[in-house]
């Protein structure tokens, strides 16, 4: 897959020029291109990102107010629907970045444009240097735009608002107490939109990863109120940690802490396979007595040091009798990925049920 980096790139600079050009008639299009595109080859993706939005900055008015007028002016057209933005969002990044870089002595007049600019784009990380900065005036402002018409809007609320959103800046003071933001989630937790609701399960995921128990009692009370997205909102938000055996996340699913269940035949296809080949992992579960499981495989992968860090996976959700026996097959490709490098050597693939490690085996892969 091409590197995401790529996507600011000369064409990209030159449709910003001239946008910019259209909103604004002082503007030197010629020289923004060719400062813009001065070095961009050798920079990353965030680099490329804030040089081409510094360049930005240079060559519009000094006033900031002005400025933004035109920034807003040069936006693409709202999206029309809740997927498939493609290459816009790499565009209006730069729109985004503009107003969390250069706006914060404006919030008002920012967190406005931050309203404009998440119908194209994502202002998820624009807005949280104004979360510590700005504190009561941006929270004010977001709960205020909690029932905005644009689900993109309503999803920024959630989503923005992340603790430990990937890639973005944390907010440390909220890894620490996530209570400010619980408001909010409660406004969005029956949303119309699921990509509203899957933002809110992955923010209150971000909780249970310092929170536990304040994440599965929040889900378990929207579970008590019995709106039909709870339970998938619980399932998404507390999947990790039923992934590690949690007892309170595990309940609020419906799962017993452990299982009765044993495990036979437990085996790989091949004991040596090389990077980029595929592993078959087959099992058996027998069953003890009437319950519900949920079972993940984790894959021990080797690391650049020559210790182990596991991945655990979702396999299936199952319910077994006593007597029962159930029969599992899986297939893993061991392919690098952006996230994880693979390192040849010993390799361990373990099942686990409901939190408990039922067994392991290991293998060998090849560089």
């Amino acid at each position: 897959m091409e590197p995401f980096k790529n996507r600011i790139n000369g064409a990209l600079i030159e449709r910003l020029g001239g946008e910019t050009a259209r909103a604004w008639a002082s503007f030197d299009q010629a020289g923004f291109i060719a400062c813009a595109s001065r070095g961009l080859d050798s920079l990353e993706l965030k680099g490329r990102v804030d040089h081409v939005a510094r360049v930005w900055r240079g060559h519009l008015p000094d006033d900031y107010r002005e400025a933004l007028a035109i920034v807003l002016r040069s936006l693409p057209p709202e999206f029309d629907s809740e997927s498939g933005w493609g290459d816009v969002v790499f565009y209006s990044w730069l729109h985004s970045y503009f107003v969390q870089v250069f706006g914060l002595d404006h919030p008002r007049e920012s967190l406005e444009a931050m309203v404009e600019i998440t119908k194209r784009g994502s202002c998820e990380f624009a807005v949280r240097p104004y979360l510590v900065r700005h504190s009561k005036l941006t929270r004010t402002f977001l709960r205020d735009h909690v029932k905005h018409p644009s689900p993109h809007v309503r999803r920024w609320i959630s989503e923005g608002t992340r603790p430990r959103l990937p890639w973005g800046e944390r907010l440390v003071s909220l890894v620490a107490d996530p209570s400010p933001n619980i408001p909010l989630l409660q406004a969005l937790r029956r949303d119309p939109s699921e990509y509203v609701r899957t933002s809110v399960a992955n923010h209150v995921g971000d909780i249970a990863k310092d929170h536990p128990g304040l994440a599965v009692a929040l889900v378990g009370k929207w579970q008590e109120e019995g709106f039909v997205q709870a339970e998938w909102i619980a399932r998404r938000a507390l999947r990790h940690l039923v992934k590690q055996g949690d007892a309170g996340a595990l309940g609020a699913l419906g799962f017993p802490p452990g299982t009765s269940a044993r495990i036979s035949g437990l085996a790989v296809d091949r004991k040596s396979l090389a990077m980029g080949e595929e592993q078959v992992i087959r099992f058996t579960l027998n069953g003890e007595k009437s319950e519900r499981l949920s079972i993940d495989y984790g894959v021990d992968y080797r690391n650049a040091k020559g210790g182990m860090n596991r991945k655990v996976f979702k396999l299936a959700v199952r319910s077994i009798a006593g007597g029962e026996v159930l029969h599992f097959e899986k297939k893993h490709r061991f392919k690098p990925v952006s996230i994880r490098r693979l390192f040849p050597g010993e390799h361990a693939v373990t099942i686990l049920v409901n939190g408990l490690e039922l067994g392991t085996t290991r293998f060998m892969l090849t560089s």
